[in-house]
């Protein structure tokens, strides 16, 4: 696979308390502050590493690559006012750039509020005016981010699945089906011995 890039946008000094769904939503306790993506298979290749600027206590990080013939796009950190202008750029070069077809994995989200989700909206509007898909990777049904998304009815207004291999597996099948009846015709292909017949003694 070829790995199409990595961007990281950091977050700035803000006052949140502007924010109503940071001020109201927020939950007490931050989840780790650790936001680097581990390697994830994309295809032939892997989605890069992406970790935190040092001095950066929490970070966002987009990092993204192709498999199965879509886009996946891998989303961490805390995707708020100070850093969605990143996120929102680097989606909608995607699209512009002909990524049609797109997987938006934003499990490890550790915070998300009404900008990032109006990124989101914004995102599958642009590919929907372009016959393209868009397909989301929530975190688990426990976490509160998925919690603050669910008040904002992104499970009605958008495709979600748990993961990645469940979002692309209606194309992970076919392939694998395609896989398996190309071995059997090779196999079919290889001559076999003939019953009874013997090899030739020195």
């Amino acid at each position: 696979m070829q790995i199409i890039g990595s961007d990281r946008e950091f977050r700035r000094q803000a006052d949140p308390a502007h924010d109503i769904s940071r001020k109201f939503l927020r939950p007490a306790a931050k989840s780790s502050p650790g936001t680097g993506l581990p390697p994830e298979e994309t295809g032939r290749g892997r989605i890069p590493q992406a970790t935190p600027e040092k001095g950066n206590s929490v970070a966002l990080s987009v990092s993204y690559g192709e498999r199965y013939g879509w886009t996946v796009v891998q989303v961490a950190g805390e995707v708020d006012i100070s850093g969605v202008a990143a996120l929102r750029e680097r989606l909608q070069r995607l699209v512009t750039d002909g990524c049609l077809r797109m997987v938006v994995d934003i499990s490890r989200v550790d915070f998300c509020d009404s900008t990032g989700f109006a990124v989101l909206v914004a995102t599958r509007r642009m590919l929907s005016s372009r016959d393209g898909q868009l397909r989301l990777v929530l975190p688990g049904p426990e976490v509160h981010t998925r919690k603050i998304l669910q008040l904002f009815g992104i499970e009605r207004i958008f495709d979600v699945h748990d993961s990645v291999d469940d979002a692309l597996a209606d194309l992970r099948e076919p392939l694998l089906t395609a896989d398996a009846a190309e071995t059997a015709e090779v196999a079919e292909a290889v001559p076999r011995p003939r019953e009874g017949t013997h090899a030739a003694a020195d």
